[in-house]
Order: structure tokens, then C-alpha cells, then sequence
């Protein structure tokens, strides 16, 4: 699982789905029984048995944590359907306040969230899985930090060097003031990650400041930067889906700059302490035209976005100056395959349009 603070979704359309979830959760075991009946009806001629639902709601509540937007309205239904399964074959089931406590972390509901958590880890079931123990150290962490280290604590004796847990106990130890105990957990998260998560290189670096370990920290931000720019790569050449709207690649370019930001932070404290080194200028510059590169890509998707949105509106009325732009848009943000249907159209409308048999020629050029 990746690092997690769980970010809360709108939550008007994800509570809404909350009707049929909250009635599904665990009652305590001494409570009256409430209607047995299933919330909601599966519709599914293959309806899967009450274990398979079960393991499937638990997977999709799990995979929350790195779902956003459209995502994570899709998996909260899933998790709707699922449980109404798992309901219908015994409403008293643990599992449903694991599953269910993800769901309301996700809808942004943090205090029915802990509630359900909290009731899951008190049962046999939910005593020995660290997964729960760790999401409640998350949940509890920034209003209660010493309840938080007790559950990542709990998690972590049940599973050792795991990187969420380890991530979890530095933040505790940060938000104590803890700051070489922080640094130490922190840099035994990037090493049991591989190095492959920016939240985790991220923080890491933040201590570095806290403590004004300037190298060290200059590593570090380095190291973030490097996985900011293969992310941007990753989602540059992503599937079709994410490279239409460009809101993924977009965000990515986000935390690159931000990264750039941090890495800016920690060379004018190496120069503080260094005037004279001339590397950190240098340095400092070249991050200086990173971040000028990044936020001209940014403007470019923006800019993309505007004018689908015109070509979409316009429809068959689109000038030549609409279509033209929109399809030069496509071709400067690598949607090459779009910008040659874009320019092909334009030609259809402006068969002497030179811009377009340029762009053709060029992109026909790259992609053999």
C-alpha cells in the first residue's frame, strides 16, 4: 500500500452512497438485531458468493488510498454492491466496519471512520490484521498523535519494515519533536520503498530542513526531483484515457514544481552556509529553468483544455483558426495520434493550409 494520508473526495456524490453502507456495518455484539434484509439488490446475473464478495469489497476499499476522482466513485460502488452481499449472508460480520470505515475515510467522514476502525481492531478478526491498525494510526494522527503511534506500533509488531507503518511512527516522532528519531524512521520508509514513492523522499527531505541538514537534505531533494520527473514520463506516455484530458500528467508537473521549490529551499541554505560554493548557483539555476519548462507544459494542457472545449462546443461551425489551434495543441502536449486526426480535419476544411501539411509531415516523420 502506498503512503496515506487519505484525501477526502467530494463528498456529496460519495456520501450519498452511504445509505445502503452504514446499515451494513457491524453491530456490537450485544446490540438488537436489525433487519437482516440486504440494502441494496445485486443486480448481476453472475452474482459472486457472500466470501467472494467479501474479498472483493476488501480489495476495493484498500486500493482507496491511491484512487482519486471518477476512481474512487467507482470502487465506493463497488464496495456498495459488494457489501450487500456480505450483509445479506450475516449482518454482524466484522469485516463490514473494516470495509466500511474505508469507505467513510474516503467520503471524507474521519470521525465514523475511526469509529468503525476502532470497532474492527477490538474483534478477533480485526486484532491481527495490521492493515487496520495502520489506517487508524493514519486517521488518528493529526488530532491524536500518541493514540496514532500506538496503532502504528500495534501494526508494526504484526508487520515488520513495512514502509506505511514506518512513515506512520516518523510522523509520530515529527509531530513530537523527535526530530533524529524521525530522520531515522524516515530514512528506513525510503529504503524499504525502494526509493520509488515521492511522499516518502518528500518528507525525508522536510526533516533534513527541520534539522538544517543541508547536504543532506540537497541529496534528498534531488532524489525527489529525479522521481518527479519519472512520473511526468510515466504519465506522458500513459494510456489514452489519461493523455485525453491531461489532468494526470498536469498533476504530476504540479509536484515536480513543487519538488523544484523544496530543492530551491535547501540550496540557498547550502549557500548560507557555503557562499562561496559555486555549485549551488549553478544548480540553482537549472532548477530555476526547470520550473520555467514545467509550468510552460502546464499552461500548454490548460491551454488544450480550453480549446476541446471550444472545438466540442462549436462542433461543424469551428473556423479554421479553432481547429488549427486546437489540433497544434495536441501535437505540442505528445498527443500525437490526436493532433493527426486534428490537422487531417483542418485540411478537409483548408486544403491549402500549410501548417497543417507541415505538422502531418513532421508527425508522420516521428512516428515511423
Amino acid at each position: 500500500m502506498s503512503p496515506t494520508q487519505i484525501t477526502p473526495i467530494l463528498v456529496g456524490t460519495a456520501t450519498a452512497m452511504f445509505a445502503c453502507l452504514t446499515a451494513t456495518a457491524q453491530q456490537p455484539p450485544n446490540a438488537p438485531q436489525k433487519d437482516t434484509a440486504a440494502p441494496v439488490e445485486a443486480t448481476t446475473e453472475d452474482q459472486p458468493s457472500a466470501e467472494e464478495a467479501l474479498r472483493l469489497s476488501i480489495d476495493a476499499a484498500e486500493r482507496l488510498e491511491d484512487a482519486g476522482g471518477d476512481e474512487t466513485l467507482d470502487l465506493l460502488e463497488k464496495i456498495n454492491a459488494f457489501t450487500a452481499i456480505v450483509h445479506a449472508d450475516n449482518p454482524i460480520n466484522p469485516w463490514l466496519d473494516y470495509v466500511t470505515g474505508y469507505a467513510f475515510a474516503a467520503s471524507g467522514r474521519k470521525g465514523d471512520a475511526i469509529e468503525r476502525i476502532q470497532t474492527f481492531v477490538h474483534t478477533r478478526e480485526g486484532r491481527n490484521y495490521w492493515q487496520a491498525h495502520r489506517l487508524l494510526g493514519d486517521l488518528l494522527i493529526n488530532s491524536y498523535p500518541r493514540l496514532a503511534k500506538s496503532s502504528f506500533v500495534k501494526a508494526r509488531r504484526l508487520k515488520q519494515d513495512d514502509p506505511t507503518i514506518l512513515y506512520g511512527l516518523s510522523r509520530c516522532a515529527a509531530s513530537a519533536g523527535e526530530f533524529a528519531t524521525a530522520v531515522e524512521l524516515a530514512e528506513q520508509v525510503v529504503s524499504a520503498d525502494g526509493g520509488k514513492s515521492l511522499s516518502y523522499v518528500h518528507f525525508l527531505t522536510e526533516l533534513f530542513i527541520q534539522e538544517n541538514r543541508w547536504d543532506e537534505a540537497w541529496r534528498s531533494a534531488r532524489q525527489a526531483v529525479s522521481i518527479a520527473e519519472r512520473d511526468i514520463s510515466l504519465a506522458a506516455t500513459g494510456g489514452s484515457a489519461e493523455r485525453e484530458t491531461g489532468g494526470n500528467l498536469r498533476a504530476k508537473l504540479l509536484l515536480l514544481v513543487a519538488e523544484i521549490e523544496v530543492s530551491l529551499e535547501v540550496l540557498r541554505g547550502v549557500i548560507r552556509e557555503d557562499p562561496a560554493g559555486e555549485d549551488a548557483y549553478l544548480q540553482m539555476a537549472g532548477l530555476t529553468r526547470k520550473r520555467a519548462v514545467s509550468g510552460i507544459r502546464i499552461s500548454k494542457i490548460d491551454e488544450l483544455k480550453i480549446l476541446e472545449e471550444g472545438v466540442k462546443e462549436t462542433g461543424d461551425r469551428a473556423s479554421r483558426h479553432l481547429l488549427q489551434a486546437h489540433a497544434v495543441a495536441l501535437a505540442e502536449v505528445g498527443r500525437e495520434d490526436d493532433a493527426i486526426v486534428a490537422f487531417q480535419k483542418l485540411l478537409e476544411k483548408d486544403p491549402a493550409n500549410s501548417t497543417a501539411t507541415e505538422w502531418l509531415i513532421r508527425l508522420r516523420q516521428e512516428k515511423e
